[in-house]
């Protein structure tokens, strides 16, 4: 039987708005805009704790500003067998509920869009 993903769930507070600028081969100026969650980072299991509640900004970057998430979102993260964390999805009570053990084993078969290293 397979073993049972590490699931980590953590309260969306809000979303951090930036906008960036893109200037490459046959685009320019091209103008993004992006939404990044605000997490509490109070994992209630410590031992894995290792989550960067940081939001790291390149300097290219512009904060627009910062919206409140509808509550409760949370956000649902797990462990790949090599300890990177990464997120599988967010659960309201508007949303669909999910199957995290599916998403998990998704998360596996696809590790390059999840973002997970093959070490």
């Amino acid at each position: 039987m397979a073993e049972e993903p590490k699931l980590i769930k953590e309260l969306v507070i809000g979303y951090l708005i930036t906008k960036s600028n893109l200037t490459e081969e046959g685009l320019s100026d091209v103008e993004f805009i992006h939404s990044e969650p605000i997490t509490t980072g109070n994992s209630v299991d410590y031992s894995i704790w290792a989550l960067d509640n940081q939001i790291k900004l390149d300097p290219d970057v512009s904060v627009i500003g910062l919206i409140p998430a509808p509550f409760p979102t949370y956000e649902i993260r797990s462990v790949a067998p090599n300890g990177q964390i990464f997120v599988l999805g967010y659960e309201h009570p508007t949303l669909k509920p999910q199957d995290w053990k599916e998403a998990y084993e998704h998360a596996m078969q696809c590790k390059a869009w999840y973002g997970i290293s093959k070490k």
